[in-house]
Order: C-alpha cells, then structure tokens, then sequence
C-alpha cells in the first residue's frame, strides 16, 4: 500500500538518494557524536610565508571530502 507519492513517476538522478542511504548507514553504524578525522602532513619547509614541498592528506573515510582536492 502506498501511502505517499511525490513525482513518482519523474525520472532524477539518484545521487541524493545515495547520499541519505551513505548518512543513514554511518549514523547507524558510528552515532551521531562521531568526527571523521582528516590529518594534513607537511613534506618540506616554509619560505617566506610559501610552503614549499608536499601536502599529504590522510583521511579516514568522510564522505563529505571528494577526491577532487
């Protein structure tokens, strides 16, 4: 039995969908207290005010962060 219906018949593009399934299952499975944790690393010095070397990011799985960085 259907008891609500909104545009059911419109085709969209899932990834909103994904996105509150990703939410559901994180907040499930760790709470609503966790914090993803995200350490930025320097390999090289600084320069007058120019950070000259690499970055490295290491994350641990927060799905708000793309790999478009």
């Amino acid at each position: 039995e259907i008891l609500e219906s909104f545009n059911s018949e419109k085709v969209i593009i899932p990834a909103s969908n994904q996105k509150l399934l990703t939410t559901a299952a994180i907040l499930d499975h760790f709470g609503s207290d966790y914090q993803f944790e995200t350490n930025i690393y320097g390999d090289g010095e600084l320069e007058r005010d120019i950070w000259k070397g690499n970055l490295i990011i290491k994350g641990s799985g927060d799905p708000s962060i793309s790999g478009d960085l």
